[in-house]
């Protein structure tokens, strides 16, 4: 069974993820960097996360590597921790926007950037062959426990002196939902901090069953704090994952914003001010591909959870992103939702005009994001890259070959030549099938919808694969076509 997914390990606690597993990951990345040097670890709220979090330290002492334990820590302090304090490797325990039952490990290298493919492959022979015996240090080289409870305070530091917000006379009134995670006193303070107007928590203290609503911060889940910002006459929401790796915004009038155009807002902040390479996942649309083209900048095509691999290929890159995610490489080469939060704050705030008007200046074309829930039993050998690929074949036998092409880096992207396209995607941390649409015109964009639901639908049939639930985001846009 192959151990990390998109985002690292990741799943139910404790069938795929456990103290057992948790130890022997210490005890190969300790192996793996050299069985000595200093290592950063950091947790969310969840109820799982103390037993892991300490039996992964465990199995990085009895390698040899001294731990710095920060406790209850978003997965971009964990990274910025390691970067800072000039450690080896950094882990966070978490399951990030996953359901509360799940759990995870996510692993930075030095720099606080995350491990690439080859390491992950490296590391996972060692969790899967390795000897415990072999890997264990004796007793006058096991590695020390020590705690750090001021680089939160430094980080929050840093991200205000970096966002370098000059207060004016306009102060926004912005509503931040911390998804009773990680971010829950951190996000909040440092908005405040910045004086971009006043500041209002919501979900905002930790609950390690997340009974408020889910972690994952899309469309549906955010329908109750879009009503309370509404309510409450305020100019922004704010919302956050479980581990705050992902940032999205609401705003009066619109209400939740399409992630493409959350990044084309980034997009243009940054070549507004120079010239330069955007890296974006393969899910993101032609919105933002038609503003870096008209900025003057460069679109680089990325996997989704890989786009801080293309951020440090070229010194040219001012930012990368993905739906809910941004890294800005002078600040740091991880993806940072806090850091997000500040920087839209910091953009809505300088501006005189409300959010929606500026929002509205970005064209929004029809677009949607499906996911397949899938029911499978933890002991079913699933391979959803086969059947993604089942779906393609199907798809495209009903297509004329001269219409389209296809790119294959993750999952399979069908571009048609009107530009129109559609990726078929499994995901890397859920049992979930995952279709991504975008057309100029709003009826192939529902005529795209039916007939990947039909095909999706037919094959995991054929698989004997039971669908417990479609969630389902369309966006008709602003273009009227």
């Amino acid at each position: 069974m192959k151990l990390f997914g998109t985002a690292g390990i990741r799943g139910l606690y404790p069938v795929k993820i456990n103290p057992i597993l948790s130890y022997k990951t210490g005890l190969s990345l300790a192996n793996y960097y050299g069985g000595k040097g200093e290592a950063i670890v950091g947790k969310d709220v969840r109820n799982t996360s103390d037993v892991l979090s300490f039996s992964l330290s465990s199995g990085l002492m009895a390698g040899g590597m001294n731990v710095t334990y920060i406790g209850i820590s978003p997965t971009p302090l964990v990274a910025y921790s390691t970067d800072r304090l000039n450690a080896k490797v950094g882990v966070s325990v978490t399951a990030s926007h996953n359901p509360p039952e799940d759990n995870g490990i996510k692993i930075f290298g030095q720099n606080g950037i995350e491990i690439n493919e080859l390491d992950e492959n490296k590391i996972e022979e060692i969790i899967l062959n390795g000897k415990e015996g072999d890997l264990q240090k004796s007793w006058e080289e096991v590695g020390s426990l020590s705690f750090n409870n001021y680089i939160e305070k430094k980080y929050e530091e840093d991200i205000v002196n970096h966002i370098n917000f000059i207060s004016n006379q306009r102060k926004l009134k912005i509503l931040i939902d911390c998804a009773n995670g990680s971010a829950s006193n951190i996000t909040p303070t440092i908005l405040t901090k910045l004086k971009v107007g006043q500041i209002i928590g919501i979900n905002c203290n930790y609950d390690s069953k997340f009974q408020a609503r889910l972690p994952e911060p899309r469309p549906d889940v955010l329908q109750q704090s879009i009503s309370v910002m509404n309510q409450l006459g305020a100019d922004l929401l704010i919302a956050h994952d479980g581990d705050a790796d992902r940032m999205a915004i609401a705003v009066p009038g619109l209400g939740f914003v399409k992630q493409d155009i959350v990044i084309a807002l980034f997009a243009k902040y940054f070549l507004s001010n120079k010239k330069g390479d955007i890296v974006v996942s393969l899910d993101v649309g032609n919105e933002v591909e038609e503003l870096v083209e008209n900025y003057g900048g460069k679109i680089i095509r990325a996997k989704l959870g890989k786009i801080h691999e293309k951020a440090i290929e070229s010194k040219n890159v001012l930012m990368a992103a993905e739906p809910w995610k941004l890294i800005d490489p002078s600040f740091g080469l991880w993806v940072d939702g806090i850091y997000e939060a500040a920087l839209i704050s910091k953009i809505f705030a300088e501006e005189k005009r409300k959010p929606i008007e500026i929002i509205k200046d970005i064209k929004i074309y029809p677009s949607a994001r499906i996911s397949l829930n899938l029911s499978i039993p933890e002991d079913f050998n699933l391979n959803k890259e086969s059947i993604v690929k089942q779906i393609l074949d199907n798809f495209a036998s009903e297509l004329d070959k001269d219409s389209y092409n296809i790119i294959d880096i993750d999952g399979y992207r069908i571009n048609f030549k009107d530009k129109s396209w559609i990726l078929f995607r499994a995901s890397g941390t859920e049992n979930k099938i995952r279709f991504y649409i975008q057309s100029y015109e709003k009826n192939k964009l529902k005529e795209l919808i039916e007939k990947a639901k039909e095909i999706g639908i037919q094959v995991l049939n054929k698989y004997s694969i039971k669908i417990k639930g479609i969630e389902e985001y369309v966006e008709m846009g602003n273009e009227n076509k």
